[in-house]
C-alpha cells in the first residue's frame, strides 16, 4: 500500500504578515488532515522570497510525495503549476481542490473542487518529457 504524502509550502512574502502565514500553515495542515495525506517533510515549509520558493520547488527529492498544498494559486510562481502537476497533485487551500497530476505534459485536467475529489491512484509517475532520475528512460505509465 503506498503512503500518501504531501509538501505543504507556505511563501510568507505572499502570506502578507507573521499572523496570515501562521494561518495558511494551519490551514494547509487542516487540508492535509481532510485530504488524508501525512506531511513529507513532517511541517509545513516557509518560504520568504519568491527565489526561496521556485529553488525549493526545483530541489524537491522524489521521495514518493504524492502531493503539494499551497494556500491559494497564487503562492505559484508562472510556469509551477505545470511543472509540478508532472510530479504531484497540487491542491489550494483559500478555493479548497487540485489540479490533478499529468503524467505527460498533453494530458489536460482541469481543476478539481474539493467536494469532486476522490482517492486518486498513487502510483508515482513522471511527465513523458522529464528523465527519471539515475539516467533510466522517461516512462509514460497510464493509470
Amino acid at each position: 500500500m503506498n503512503q500518501r504524502l504531501a509538501y505543504a509550502i507556505v511563501r510568507n512574502d505572499r502570506s502578507g504578515s507573521t499572523g496570515a502565514a501562521a494561518d495558511h500553515a494551519d490551514q494547509l495542515q487542516a487540508l492535509a488532515e481532510k485530504i488524508g495525506v501525512e506531511l513529507a517533510s513532517g511541517q509545513v515549509i516557509h518560504t520568504h522570497t519568491a527565489r526561496e520558493f521556485c529553488l525549493l520547488l526545483a530541489a524537491l527529492p522524489d521521495d514518493g510525495s504524492n502531493a503539494v498544498l499551497v494556500p491559494s494559486v497564487a503562492n505559484i510562481q508562472p510556469g509551477w503549476l505545470h511543472a509540478l502537476r508532472c510530479h504531484a497533485d497540487v491542491w489550494t487551500a483559500d478555493n479548497p481542490g487540485y489540479w490533478p497530476r499529468r503524467p505527460t505534459p498533453a494530458e489536460p485536467a482541469d481543476f478539481v473542487p474539493l467536494e469532486h475529489h476522490r482517492q486518486p491512484d498513487l502510483t508515482p509517475q513522471l511527465c513523458a518529457a522529464q528523465p527519471r532520475r539515475g539516467g533510466s528512460e522517461p516512462t509514460n505509465r497510464s493509470r
